[in-house]
């Protein structure tokens, strides 16, 4: 080949070459600049590929688009309390009462007020209209003694001096002279009722003989007068004795002034049966 021919030839195998490179190739092949350097020539896919120079882009500026925005209102969220304010407004709350409680601490209160004028009223000790027949009644409450069955009235009346009751066996009525509170306890008071209830049994159903058993356990002398002399101290009788140890049976807390004193209780068991005649 004449060497305008190799020129050609060479000239056709260089743009064969660009052509097969500009359309992308998928098999890999070799190149040549001409100055016996081999580069790398591979089809894109999806790896590394040789950088290429790039030209340089123009900046190009994007016309704005308008875009409808459509407004939205937020729907509000109740929040919850925390722990630490839920425990301040429990707090808070905690001192206020209902009304239904305000009204039994009202009616507590009043309750406690009335029951201590009522008490003072039944116990006479107000000092009111009527006061010595209430104080009289209070104190009667302790006798469980069935003194009605003697048939005789109890009557309680104002103080009279030097006496704290009587009985009146002709006419089965037995009269207490009631002082006030501050003078006469109520187990005074009761004791006295007892001792005037118990002269009515030994008026109703006392006899000769059930007074001498009493003498007898009561180590009292047979031959003193079971009532004593005309104005003798009603306390050193027999008589007086019986009504005083009577009425430690039905009122032990109350006062016992009786000469012989008061029964012992192995004795009480002997005279408790001499009661029930």
């Amino acid at each position: 080949m004449n060497p305008r021919g190799a020129a050609a030839a060479a000239l056709l195998g260089a743009l064969a070459i660009g052509a097969l490179t500009a359309c992308g190739s998928t098999s890999p092949s070799t190149a040549s600049n001409g100055d016996g350097v081999v580069g790398l020539a591979r089809a894109f896919d999806g790896k590394a590929t040789a950088p290429a120079a790039a030209a340089p882009a123009r900046p190009s500026v994007a016309a704005p688009v308008k875009v409808a925005v459509k407004p939205t209102v937020a729907k509000a969220v109740p929040s919850r309390p925390s722990a630490a304010k839920r425990a301040v407004s429990v707090a808070h709350r905690a001192p206020q009462t209902s009304p239904t409680a305000v009204r039994r601490t009202r009616i507590a209160s009043t309750t406690v007020a009335t029951s201590a004028v009522t008490s003072s009223y039944l116990t006479g000790c107000d000092g009111t209209s009527g006061w010595q027949r209430r104080r009289g009644n209070y104190a009667l409450r302790r006798i469980s003694y069935n003194w009605r069955a003697l048939g005789y009235s109890i009557n309680f009346m104002g103080a009279r001096a030097g006496l704290s009751g009587m009985t009146y066996p002709s006419s089965r009525r037995i009269e207490v002279y009631v002082r006030s509170c501050s003078r006469m306890t109520t187990p005074y008071l009761a004791e006295t009722i007892a001792h005037e209830i118990g002269h009515a049994l030994d008026f109703t159903r006392g006899t000769t003989s059930w007074h001498k058993s009493w003498q007898t356990a009561r180590h009292i002398p047979l031959t003193m007068p079971w009532y004593g002399t005309p104005y003798a101290n009603d306390f050193a009788t027999p008589a007086g004795d019986f009504a005083e140890s009577f009425a430690a049976w039905q009122v032990p807390d109350g006062p016992n002034d009786s000469h012989w004193g008061r029964p012992s209780r192995a004795q009480m068991l002997v005279l408790i049966p001499l009661f029930k005649i």
